[in-house]
């Protein structure tokens, strides 16, 4: 019966429930008493192949929420950057009701990219807004200036994911590995493939909070990258 609760519940089976109905089979099962010995074998490996059913199907539910997840951040990205290019053009013209609506439009986001991109929106809707136009100046110029820190970062990002940057980029791909090493040593520490989970969450965060002019192979680059996070389920 336990077996086949599992088998059943397998298809359904997400993030959100997996751990839980696991570890209940797990209480269950440790609890069932002997079996005859004939059936031994076969009921066991019954239970695990729906055991590692139930985790293969929560897999890649998570899989598919990270690359759903993953859309709603480029759309609003893409979004941002329009913007973003809009201010730097001196010949566009611009309603911001019009970005506000189309903000709006787009639905909101989970882990933690909301306030990010949202607060990068606000920034740069504010600037357009402004009634000055020495403000709008000033931050197209921040914009510009944060074109080489973009870079810099997105490289070190995709260090840590293990994503190719391209061949334009392999000089300095192998300077900031040279430069990761070094410090690791100075420090004491081990040089590994890149930060933990949570210190990767935050360096893409911060990658998106920054307000920076993008071409568009920078902009396929992030794009790729959130959605390699996004399959590694991050």
């Amino acid at each position: 019966a336990l077996c086949a609760r599992l088998e059943a519940a397998a298809l359904e089976a997400t993030p959100a429930t997996a751990g839980k109905l696991l570890r209940e089979a797990a209480a269950e099962w440790a609890a069932i008493g002997p079996v005859p010995r004939a059936h031994e074998a076969r009921i066991e490996k019954r239970y695990h192949a729906a055991v590692a059913a139930v985790q293969h199907h929560a897999d890649v539910a998570r899989r598919a929420a990270g690359l759903a997840l993953a859309g709603a951040v480029r759309d609003k990205l893409r979004l941002i950057q329009a913007l973003e290019n809009a201010i730097v053009n001196p010949d566009a013209h611009t309603n911001p009701d019009d970005w506000r609506a189309r903000w709006e439009a787009l639905v909101p986001l989970e882990g933690g990219y909301e306030p990010v991109l949202h607060a990068r929106f606000e920034a740069a809707l504010g600037a357009l807004e402004g009634d000055r136009a020495e403000d709008r100046a000033d931050y197209a110029r921040q914009l510009e200036a944060n074109r080489e820190r973009l870079l810099h970062d997105l490289l070190r990002l995709e260090i840590a994911a293990g994503i190719d940057s391209g061949a334009e980029f392999a000089r300095e791909r192998l300077k900031l590995q040279v430069e990761v090493l070094q410090s690791s040593l100075k420090s004491g520490h081990r040089a590994g493939p890149g930060p933990g989970q949570g210190g990767a969450a935050r360096g893409v965060h911060e990658l998106l909070a920054l307000p920076a002019l993008a071409d568009a192979r920078t902009e396929t680059r992030i794009e790729h990258l959130l959605t390699r996070y996004a399959k590694d389920g991050r």
